[in-house]
């Protein structure tokens, strides 16, 4: 959530924004300064002038945060992390030293545990996005198609250099855009096609 409107790339210079890693380095190429702020301190932060922006995790999270209180104007959509996905992570030889039956228990734990988090995400997100324009006056903005184009571009920048700075790090990362090339095909003439002409 924002306290100014974005209307340009300009509008980022100067701007004090709670926002991490990856995404925090994209933004600080076009004037950002990232701040790091706990979760339970990110309203007072605004309130204050620590930060003029924050990021979170959406909707349900910014309700339950009170951003509404400091921040009029709610940005998407959120280029720096389009598809999530939830980890859970096993010591690989403690999992490896388990019979395969109960490896299949954690697999299965694992997978329930990112789809039923999403879902409820999802469902519950929309509710809640209701919720800050109808309850709280949020103003819902769209980011300028100038914006999305140069966050595009300096995040894969940002993070192909973050890639090579880890064998393994990059092999993901190259296994990763292997993976999302093949899948995209699919991608553009299903759910892009829909959502361009039915939305």
């Amino acid at each position: 959530m924002v306290q100014k409107k974005i209307n340009s790339l300009e509008d980022f210079k100067g701007l004090k924004m709670r926002i991490g890693s990856i995404a925090g380095k994209v933004l600080s190429e076009v004037g950002v300064t990232t701040v790091f702020v706990h979760p339970e301190e990110i309203l007072p932060a605004l309130e204050s002038g620590v930060v003029d922006a924050a990021e979170f995790v959406g909707p349900v999270h910014d309700i339950l945060l009170g951003l509404y209180k400091a921040a009029r104007y709610y940005y998407t959509p959120g280029w720096h992390e389009p598809g999530p996905t939830l980890d859970i992570f096993f010591n690989k030889k403690a999992y490896n030293d388990l019979p395969r039956h109960f490896q299949k228990i954690l697999d299965v734990a694992a997978a329930n545990t990112n789809i039923r988090t999403l879902a409820a995400f999802d469902a519950q997100s929309g509710v809640a996005l209701d919720t800050l324009v109808k309850e709280h006056h949020v103003d819902v903005q769209v980011y300028p198609e100038e914006v999305m184009k140069k966050m595009k571009k300096i995040s894969k920048q940002v993070i192909d250099e973050e890639a090579k700075k880890d064998p393994f790090a990059l092999k993901v990362h190259e296994d990763y855009r292997a993976f999302q090339a093949k899948t995209a095909v699919w991608g553009k003439m299903s759910e892009k096609v829909y959502w361009n002409t039915m939305a």
